[in-house]
């Protein structure tokens, strides 16, 4: 059975994709990633782990190339806390 609950927070429209950064980070795939392919070059100022995490969160909130997140995704996707 479906339960309602009243909210007075602003709740976004692609709300599952909390749960898949949580996943991400508790099982350290960033970490992972980042040690498999290296330490990028600090004045890039993101690391391989997080381009993935980027990817996965286009992918699972049904963007389809990377010009979506700026264009599309990025007022939900920047609520999302250290992303």
């Amino acid at each position: 059975m479906t339960k309602v609950q009243k909210s007075s927070q602003k709740i976004s429209p692609l709300a599952g994709i909390y749960f898949v950064n949580d996943e991400f980070n508790s099982s350290h795939v960033q970490q992972l990633i980042d040690n498999e392919l290296g330490i990028r070059v600090s004045t890039c100022g993101y690391s391989y782990g997080k381009i993935f995490k980027n990817w996965f969160n286009l992918f699972f909130c049904g963007g389809e190339c990377a010009e979506d997140i700026q264009q599309h995704l990025r007022p939900t996707l920047s609520q999302i806390p250290n992303n």
